[in-house]
Order: C-alpha cells, then sequence, then structure tokens
C-alpha cells in the first residue's frame, strides 16, 4: 500500500528534444494565491501596485478574479503580514509546476 501513496514527480527533471522544439522544467519559484476585497489594504501590504482588470498582469502580479490575484517570486519568498488583516495570503507553491518550451518550432 505504501507504494501506491509514494510521490513521484509529474515532470521529469531532463529535458525532452524533439525536432526543433525542447521542453524542461522551469527553475523552481514560489507562488502566493492573494484575496483581498479591498485592493489598497493588499497594495499596503505587499507595498506595491496590482493590476485590477482581470487577466491583466503588472511585474510578478496577475489578476485572477475580482478580489483574487497571483504573485510569483523567486524561491524562498516569504510575504508575512501582520495579525488582524483583512487579506489572505496562502502559498500554493506545490499544486503547480511551470515548463519552458524553446526552439524553433516552440
Amino acid at each position: 500500500m505504501a507504494d501506491v501513496l509514494a510521490r513521484t514527480e509529474p515532470v521529469p527533471s531532463t529535458e525532452l528534444q524533439g525536432e526543433g522544439v525542447t521542453i524542461s522544467l522551469a527553475p523552481p519559484m514560489t507562488r502566493y494565491s492573494l484575496r483581498a476585497r479591498e485592493v489598497e489594504v493588499l497594495e499596503a501590504a505587499l507595498a506595491m501596485a496590482v493590476p485590477r482588470a482581470i487577466g491583466a498582469t503588472h511585474g510578478p502580479i496577475a489578476c485572477l478574479g475580482p478580489d483574487e490575484w497571483l504573485l510569483r517570486a523567486p524561491a524562498g519568498t516569504h510575504i508575512v503580514v501582520g495579525e488582524g488583516s483583512t487579506i489572505a495570503i496562502t502559498d500554493v507553491s506545490e499544486r503547480s509546476v511551470c515548463l519552458t518550451v524553446s526552439g524553433p518550432r516552440a
């Protein structure tokens, strides 16, 4: 039973090379799901502007919904928010992987 529950990586660490295309696993990064009803409170906590239009990006932040953003940052980045804050910051780094596709046929 233990073998069934063993974790396996979804993407091999060695790059896959095809005719004119290379697919590889991107370097690790930290990803945070950010939720806030008042965007000004989120901007103050992050000390940076965030995009307001759904689908827009501004630097490392993408607007996913009217009160949700995704922040991408270098691996090991930590965000500290004071107790009683009206925003939610959740580390979602482990829920997805990033692939790099390169080459003339990419």
